[in-house]
């Protein structure tokens, strides 16, 4: 929740804090979690509040995972904080 996420860049640092939320459609994320479980039944995560305010969001659905760590690491070299 936006509580937790702001304790956490408060221990973190504003300047080094960085909020990435992934995504992905309801009945990819139901298509996943079958397939690592035949047997799992879908839950929901009643805590989980989508961030309000994320620096990056990631649409799982449609990336791949390496377009994925390839988008991060373009937003960690444009601010700085690796070469």
């Amino acid at each position: 929740n936006e509580e937790a996420r702001g304790r956490s860049a408060q221990v973190i640092g504003e300047s080094r804090f960085i909020l990435v939320h992934l995504t992905a459609p309801a009945e990819v994320c139901a298509r996943r979690n079958r397939g690592n479980d035949p047997d799992a039944v879908e839950e929901s995560a009643p805590d989980f509040q989508t961030p309000a305010d994320p620096d990056l969001t990631l649409d799982t659905g449609t990336l791949k995972t390496g377009e994925c760590v390839d988008k991060i690491m373009e937003m960690l070299a444009a601010r700085k904080l690796i070469d």
